[in-house]
This record gives C-alpha cells, structure tokens and sequence, in this order.
C-alpha cells in the first residue's frame, strides 16, 4: 500500500494547521486528527483490493472510535483493539501483505508510550495513532532517496522514524534555555525557577509541589493551577518549570522529511 500524492497533502496541510493551534494555545481539536483518520480509510481503500475494503473499514473505524469515541473506554476499549488486530491478521491471511499487522502494531506501540509517560501530551499521542492508520509504509514518491524495504520497512515505518526524528528536534527547543540558564549560573538543560504570577500565564509546566510538609520534585504531568495554589498558600512565590514544548511542530516537520525523503534509519540497516 502507497499513500496517493492528495492523502499526503491533505496530511501536510492538516498539520500544518495543528502546529500553529499546538504553537499558539498548546491545544489542537480533534477535528485534526479525525480528518487524518479519513485520509487513512480512503487511501487504504483506493490503493488495495476491493475485496478487503469493508475489513479495512471496520478496522480503521474501531481505532478512531477508540481514539475520539468516550463510549469506548474500559473492556470496551479492549474489545475494539483487540478486534482491530485481529482484523489486521485476517487481512495478512487474505492478502499476504503484513502492512495492516504494522499499522495497528504501531498505532498500539505509541499508545503505550503514551500510558508509560514517555510521549506527554493526548494531541501528540493522536497525531502519531493517526498517522499510523494513515502511512503505514512510506508514500514512495520518485524524490525518495531513504527508502527501506520490508521487513525492515515494517519495524522502522514512517510514524517510529518521525517520532525519533521529532525527538531529536524537540531537544534543540531546549539550547535557549540552556544559554540562558548558563548566563544565569546554571547548567540545567530543561528547567528554570519563575515567579508563580508570571508561570501561570506561560506554557510552561511546574516541577514542584508542596506535599507532606515541604517542597518535592515532581513530573510534569498534573494540574498545573493546584499546583501553584498549593505553593503559594505556603508562602512559595516562585517555582522551578520546564517548558511545554509544542511537540507537533517537530512531529510535522520530521513527518515532512520522512514523507518525501524516506527514513534516514535505513542508512543504518
């Protein structure tokens, strides 16, 4: 399966979209992510049997509804991905293709890297399931100068080579904190202290809190309002933070690369 030149425009341009919202309120609907969703259906049906296409459907309307769909939580969730791959096996047996075993190996892969910690933020972890859904392998276009062939293809696919590359991206975000810490006698690469008024209004998160009678370090992953309120309330004014980096911007730009270039793993294989 190879994504048609208009499923990756489209794709292009939803990101694009999705990197200004995450830049300006580090917020992005869902709206982007469901669209890229469609994209997937209509690029894995049109460039494959036929005969596979209500499989192909189902299978991508399962994982979408997980995604997006409140209804499918629990031992529901479970049912709906566990059919999910189930599907993708019998499509494996039908056509003989493992492409569909990988879109939804991937799209589970990234979901528990969500649950683990390691991929922060829900419009990061949706951007990345989606794309799973969508390119699967790479869109082969002439330019393509990085193009593995599978099975090497399948483990080191589109969606893990723009995660690796968006992560080494996010880490050049962190030089003008380090440069500005080192001026101020630092040598933290991912932390600064604000004062607590001026935190609240930053995309930032608060790496402190106030539990059991004194000031401990935490991981940015909770409320930060409460967290401030707690600190002030025992005469904190200000607290150490680190940024909220706008993660989709890296993951359009890397996505870019890998899309039109390949993955620059394969030089590697």
């Amino acid at each position: 399966m190879y994504a048609c030149p208009l499923s990756l425009l489209i794709t292009v341009m939803v990101l694009l979209s999705a990197s200004y919202r995450d830049l300006r309120c580090r917020e992005v609907p869902d709206s982007h992510w469901i669209a890229i969703c469609a994209v997937a259906v209509f690029s894995s049906v049109s460039s494959g049997d036929l005969r596979d296409a209500p499989a192909i459907i189902v299978m991508y309307v399962m994982m979408s509804a997980f995604m997006f769909s409140e209804r499918v939580r629990g031992y529901v969730s479970a049912v709906f991905l566990t059919a999910s791959f189930l599907l993708a096996l019998l499509l494996f047996m039908e056509s003989g293709s493992p492409v569909w075993i990988s879109s939804v190996v991937t799209f589970l892969s990234v979901l528990v890297l969500y649950y683990l910690g390691i991929i922060k933020g829900g419009a990061d972890a949706k951007c990345l399931m989606s794309l799973s859904m969508a390119f699967p392998t790479y869109a082969g276009l002439p330019c393509t100068l990085w193009n593995p062939a599978i099975p090497e293809a399948l483990v080191f696919n589109p969606v893990f080579s723009t995660l690796l590359m968006a992560s080494l991206m996010s880490l050049t975000m962190m030089i003008p904190l380090f440069i500005r810490n080192l001026c101020d006698g630092s040598l933290s690469v991912s932390c600064r202290r604000m004062q607590i008024a001026d935190a609240r209004g930053s995309f930032v998160w608060p790496v402190e809190d106030f539990r059991d009678g004194s000031v401990v370090r935490i991981s940015p992953d909770e409320d930060p309002g409460t967290i401030y309120d707690r600190l002030e309330e025992h005469g904190r004014s200000d607290v150490l933070v680190t940024p909220m980096i706008p993660f989709i911007v890296p993951i359009t730009a890397s996505f870019v690369t890998v899309a039109v270039l390949g993955s620059p793993l394969s030089l590697i294989l």
